[in-house]
């Protein structure tokens, strides 16, 4: 349940950032879900 709502808060960060840098939060947000399982 808690990884959903790491899930979330990241996907609502990523929509508030400009087009230019979504992908770079993407890779970082990969990565950190990699990390987290």
């Amino acid at each position: 349940l808690s990884i959903d709502m790491y899930v979330r808060s990241v996907a609502l960060r990523a929509l508030t950032v400009s087009e230019k840098n979504r992908f770079t939060i993407l890779d970082i947000y990969w990565s950190n879900v990699k990390a987290y399982i």
